[in-house]
């Protein structure tokens, strides 16, 4: 996450820890249904943050956001 935040081709930075990103397509419904049973599963496991992307939009930013370093 260091190495994206400071590539400097992100709008907001990351925390610096360990962080995965989830893609989740689908109906509406299934989306939800989705985000909240991986919510829970990674709470389970120590995530300390979820977040969702509320917008296409934001989803395409941070699903674009994991591509800058490889």
């Amino acid at each position: 996450m260091a190495a994206i935040n400071s590539a400097g081709m992100i709008n907001a930075p990351y925390p610096v820890q360990d962080t995965l990103f989830f893609k989740l397509q689908g109906s509406p419904e299934s989306i939800r249904e989705t985000s909240n049973a991986v919510q829970e599963i990674v709470q389970n496991h120590g995530s300390t943050k979820f977040e969702f992307a509320r917008t296409e939009e934001a989803a395409d930013e941070m699903w674009q956001n994991r591509k800058y370093v490889s």
